[in-house]
């Protein structure tokens, strides 16, 4: 992990610490925070159909289809942080 890395990580921790379950119906372009491989990853919704959602992974390119009570509500503080400058991964 590069030091830019690590200052990023203990900036969010106290953030990532109060995640909240993600309310309401999302809708298209909205970005969630959902679970990939045991880890939690801020993804942009690609479709909904039903009680699930499909998540892009802005930070890493990958897709999946999640339940929408399993996805959280993004902080303010995460969304501002481009994905050309840090990979947000966030133990789950």
């Amino acid at each position: 992990m590069t030091h830019h890395s690590t200052l990023l990580v203990d900036k969010f921790l106290p953030v990532i610490e109060t995640l909240t379950p993600y309310q309401g119906v999302p809708v298209v372009g909205e970005i969630l925070i959902g679970g990939y491989q045991s880890e939690l990853y801020r993804g942009l919704v690609k479709a909904v159909n039903g009680d699930e959602v499909t998540l892009d992974y802005i930070d890493y390119g990958d897709t999946s289809v999640l339940k929408i009570n399993d996805c959280f509500s993004p902080p303010e503080e995460i969304l501002t942080v481009s994905k050309s400058i840090a990979n947000l991964k966030f133990g789950g």
